[in-house]
Parts: C-alpha cells; sequence; structure tokens
C-alpha cells in the first residue's frame, strides 16, 4: 500500500526508511494478537507452525530475488522516474529588461537515488553544473507546484 505513494513524497525523504518504520509499527502491533496463543491447548504446537512460517518468509526474502523490489538484469533494468525539460530562463528586473538569461536541461528526479545512475551512463552529465539558486525562488524554475523543499 505505501511502496506507490512513497514515489511521490520527493527525494528528500527516503522511501526505505519509511517502509521499514510501517513495518516495524505493524510487526508491534501483530505481537499483540500473539497473546491468542496462550488459549490454545497445544501451545508447542502452535509456537512451532509459527517459528516456521516465520523462518520460511525471512528466507524467502533475503535469498530469493522476491524480496528485492530492483532488477539486477542489465539487460532489462529498473526504469528510474524523473522529469527531464529543456528550459529557457529570462530574468528581469523591475523595469521589464532582461537581467540574465540561460538555457539548460532540467532534471526533476522522483526517485531518492537522484542522478547518480545517470551519471555512469551520459558523459554530459558529469560536466553539468547546478543552477544558480541565489536570490531567486525555486532556483528560478518553473515550478508549477511548492515541491522545492521536496526535492534535491
Amino acid at each position: 500500500m505505501f511502496v506507490p505513494v512513497m514515489g511521490r513524497v520527493g527525494t528528500e525523504v527516503n522511501p526505505d526508511l519509511v517502509i521499514s518504520m510501517v513495518g516495524i509499527i505493524s510487526l508491534v502491533i501483530k505481537t499483540n494478537f500473539l497473546s491468542l496463543v496462550f488459549v490454545t491447548r497445544t501451545i508447542r504446537k502452535v509456537l512451532c507452525i509459527l517459528f516456521a512460517m516465520t523462518v520460511v518468509s525471512y528466507i524467502l526474502v533475503l535469498f530469493t530475488p522476491l524480496g528485492f523490489p530492483y532488477s539486477g538484469n542489465p539487460r532489462k533494468p529498473t526504469p528510474q522516474r524523473s522529469i527531464i525539460h529543456h528550459v529557457e530562463r529570462h530574468f528581469y528586473d523591475m523595469a521589464g529588461q532582461v537581467e540574465k538569461h540561460d538555457q539548460g536541461i532540467w532534471h526533476i528526479p522522483f526517485d531518492h537515488v537522484s542522478v547518480e545512475p545517470l551519471l555512469q551512463h551520459n558523459a554530459a552529465l558529469k560536466n553539468a553544473a547546478l543552477a544558480d539558486c541565489v536570490g531567486d525562488m525555486y532556483c528560478g524554475m518553473p515550478y508549477y507546484l511548492p515541491m522545492a523543499t521536496m526535492m534535491k
């Protein structure tokens, strides 16, 4: 339930931490139901079954591809979600004159890993300069939604 929603929280929140916290909270809530074990006649049998189910689920998650959300296959890599725009910016002063003019590629990542995987495969990104963010709201980029606090 939380995995698809975590893609919309921006790049500042590590989705792995949020999902692990949800898992820990659900584990604590589920341990309250463990008191039902003490109502049964054969406690040992029920505890053995619960322990076996826990061990099997941990083995499946840790040692099979079922627990890994990304493919390690280079032929079919997991896509990274991002938006890339070519932006031409014009900055005007109070008199309406062009104060500054520039253009470039605007990369808006939606994943926590941001631009690091792209740097390995694109030489032009390695030499790219970051936008000057001094004095301009949202670094002078045309954000339509107030997401600057959610993005790197």
